[in-house]
Parts: C-alpha cells; structure tokens; sequence
C-alpha cells in the first residue's frame, strides 16, 4: 500500500512539473517573439537623437572652453576669448532637434 500510494505521488508530481515546464516554455516563447521585434523608424528615430545630443554636448563643451570666468567682488561672469573660431550654436542645434521631433511626431505617439 505505500509503495503504490508513493508511485501515485510521484506521477502526481513529475506531471505537475510537467505542466510549469510546459507553461514556462510557452511564455518564454511568447516573451521572445514580443520583445525582439525591430522597429526600423524608431530606431532611426532613436539614432539621430543621440546624435543630436551628441553634437550638442560636444559644440557646448567646445563653447564652455572658449570662455573665461571672470569674477569681480561679488559679481561673475563669462568673457569669450579672442579669436573665437565658429561655433555651433545650441540655438541652431535645438531648432533643427526640434524640426526632427515635429517631422516624426506621428511615429513617435504611437
């Protein structure tokens, strides 16, 4: 009686872990096919923020470095250095972020 009570246990059991095996298969295969899906538009889209934010960055270090801290009493400011090569304007760069944002506006609140 309690072998057979025991081998009753145990196919109780291993289709119980059959059942989480199945079960785990399924959602891994569902998780996959969810999560590696490649949007090409927004990862366009994605790319040419960073490089944005890149040039960005790199023109306003390039700006900050062209400037002297000058502090007087209680006073401070910024004098620019003479022979000022061009720089690009954070101005003109976030306009033309800004042109990109509103011409993808549609793909992005999706």
């Amino acid at each position: 009686m309690g072998n057979g009570t025991f081998q009753t246990k145990i196919s109780i059991f291993q289709a119980q872990i059959d059942a989480y095996k199945d079960f785990l298969e399924k959602v891994d295969e569902l998780a996959r096919s969810k999560w590696t899906q490649f949007d090409a538009m927004m990862m366009g889209i994605r790319l040419i923020i960073l490089v944005v934010s890149l040039v960005i960055h790199l023109s306003f270090i390039k700006w900050a470095s062209n400037q002297i801290w000058v502090i007087k009493g209680s006073n401070c400011g910024l004098i620019e250095k003479p022979h000022n090569n061009k720089v690009l304007s954070f101005m003109t760069v976030a306009v033309i972020f800004g042109l990109v944002l509103y011409a993808f506006y549609d793909q992005l609140m999706k």
